[in-house]
């Protein structure tokens, strides 16, 4: 966590990449609300960036806000329905409700699209065991 906190006064944030890297930064230094504004500033220039909708859902289930998180994911799945990394957030936005029929239902479209995701199987697996 340190070597976030030299590195932040250093970081170029001219740029989609950098800015993306720069909220990455700001989410380590647990600077959630600061990396949200980055983000945003970054989709009012680039409305349709998959990342950065992506990332700020991510950060309001770090803020336990699932509810304004989904609308970030739902807004990426918008413009991509196959992203992967939304799926996944809006599943685990899903269980924070307490919605496990469809969280499974987007853990399941997760590793149906990258059966690599362990993270997304052994969450499945885990609902199995308890169900």
């Amino acid at each position: 966590c340190l070597m976030w906190y030299y590195a932040i006064p250093l970081f170029d944030t001219a740029g989609t990449k950098n800015k993306l890297d720069y909220a990455v930064a700001l989410y380590f230094l647990g600077e959630y609300d600061s990396a949200i504004t980055v983000l945003n500033d970054l989709l009012y220039k680039e409305p349709q960036n998959l990342r950065a909708l992506n990332n700020i859902g991510m950060l309001y289930l770090v803020k336990d806000l699932p509810d304004i998180a989904i609308d970030y994911f739902d807004s990426a799945l918008s413009i991509n329905g196959a992203y992967v990394n939304a799926l996944y957030g809006k599943a685990d936005a899903l269980l924070l409700f307490g919605d496990t029929t469809h969280a499974v239902e987007y853990f399941e479209q997760v590793i149906m699209l990258d059966s690599t995701r362990l993270d997304a199987i052994m969450i499945l697996d885990s609902i199995d065991s308890t169900q």
